[in-house]
């Protein structure tokens, strides 16, 4: 039976870790560079500027960052300060998957219709993943033999690690059952299909990332063990989120084109832009230019009750 916690094995661990997560950098690039242009087109005025895009931007830039400070102590040129280090690789990880999870919050609010009780649940679920950071104590020290920073007390992260997948669990929840509280969310076609399948990728990365780290910090078998499948789920999660608000922008962006295209009069189409405004005045909810035989506007995310703010012009931006 193998013993986890010989130096030999640690150390042999330690070695598959700095390997995986090399690879790990790769993917990571990859990614960055053949998306880059969403976020060139912001930069340049080809698409609107939205709040939401910086919580996008964290996403996408806390992940490199993360793993840059990674291979920084993996690969020393000199002696570095370790505690700063897992000081720093903490905190972009944690970032990441704030924005990452801010992401799916903002979502939730957009399908739920700005529903107070929804809101609450998912904002405090967000917010006790985010304080679960007073209950991480990781030290690093320097490995003379190897040249490395290492980094101890992974089992520390346990409370963080499970506050996290449980976070991620109740926003899958609510997003899905938010969704399916809709008769349209199941028909081919359309925003709401969008989403709905986008739901179910969410759903299937948060249980392939997540789940695997929760189990292997719970078990405990050695440092760098608890640390194997943490970057992998970290970069998985951040990948995912980014690439599903981009495909909700690139829908929506589509559609804008589809209407100006046509002549039909769009007063304004966005992230989240699940609501359309008919001309005899009632909400509903689309994304074609004409829906029960009337031409509409597409308009920003309202419930009924928010029917006065919307004619005299007010926005609420909520992706």
């Amino acid at each position: 039976m193998t013993d986890w916690k010989s130096p030999a094995v640690v150390t042999a661990e330690y070695f598959a870790l700095i390997k995986l997560y090399h690879a790990i950098w790769g993917v990571l690039i990859w990614e960055f560079v053949v998306n880059i242009g969403f976020e060139y087109s912001v930069f340049t005025g080809k698409r609107n500027f939205r709040s939401s895009f910086l919580l996008y931007l964290g996403a996408r830039w806390c992940p490199l960052l993360c793993v840059i400070t990674i291979l920084v102590g993996f690969d020393p040129v000199n002696r570095i300060n370790c505690q700063a280090f897992v000081i720093f690789v903490f905190l972009f990880s944690h970032l990441s998957l704030s924005c990452a999870e801010a992401l799916i919050v903002l979502r939730i609010a957009a399908i739920w219709g700005l529903n107070k009780i929804a809101i609450s649940i998912a904002a405090a679920a967000w917010l006790a993943d985010a304080g679960s950071l007073i209950h991480v104590v990781l030290h690093g020290s320097w490995n003379e033999f190897e040249g490395v920073c290492q980094i101890a007390n992974t089992h520390t992260t346990s409370t963080n690690i499970i506050v996290s997948f449980v976070t991620d669990l109740v926003l899958l929840a609510l997003m899905l059952i938010g969704l399916l509280r809709w008769e349209n969310a199941r028909r081919k076609g359309g925003i709401w299909w969008l989403l709905y399948t986008q739901g179910l990728a969410w759903m299937i990365i948060v249980t392939v990332a997540e789940a695997p780290i929760t189990v292997f910090i719970l078990l405990d078998l050695n440092d760098p063990m608890n640390l194997m499948f943490q970057l992998p789920a970290l970069v998985t999660m951040t990948i995912g989120a980014s690439r599903v608000y981009r495909g909700l922008s690139d829908y929506v962006n589509k559609e804008s084109d589809v209407h100006m295209s046509s002549g039909l009069p769009v007063r304004q189409l966005q992230i989240g832009s699940l609501v359309a405004r008919s001309r005899r005045g009632s909400l509903a909810l689309g994304t074609s230019g004409t829906l029960d035989g009337h031409m509409f506007e597409m308009d920003f995310l309202a419930p009924p009750r928010h029917q006065e703010k919307v004619t005299k012009g007010r926005e609420n931006r909520i992706v």
